[in-house]
């Protein structure tokens, strides 16, 4: 009997703090709208889209070869992390993935490419 009433006041103990815990008021702040954060995360994705696809400097290419965008990772201050996937041919190209950090305006911060080699196929 005792166990039944422990485990009966454990239960309406729960319940109760749910009850207060979902009804009483939010001390959160309202998330900012997304309309200008979609816009600036497109600003930055379209600046680093075409410093890649122009040839950057710090980007091997050959005939053949492309970056193909993987994840677009926000960061602090207005800025984001995007990475590309290198591929030859539609092959993967292990260990020639490439990252851009372009901010919300479409400033180029840096680009950085894990392998400068060349690729061929004979």
């Amino acid at each position: 009997m005792h166990r039944r009433t422990l485990t009966v006041g454990s239960v309406l103990a729960l319940l109760v703090g749910l009850v207060i815990g979902t009804t009483g008021p939010s001390n959160a702040t309202q998330p900012p709208s997304t309309g200008a954060v979609d816009a600036r995360t497109a600003t930055a994705v379209a600046a680093a889209d075409r410093a890649v696809i122009g040839g950057s400097a710090a980007l091997v290419t050959v005939p053949g070869e492309r970056y193909v965008r993987a994840t677009v990772t926000p960061w602090i201050d207005d800025l984001y992390a995007i990475s590309y996937r290198r591929t030859y041919r539609g092959l993967p190209v292990v260990g020639g993935d490439a990252a851009v950090l372009a901010d919300g305006t479409g400033t180029i911060r840096a680009i950085q490419a894990a392998d400068g080699a060349r690729i061929a196929v004979p």
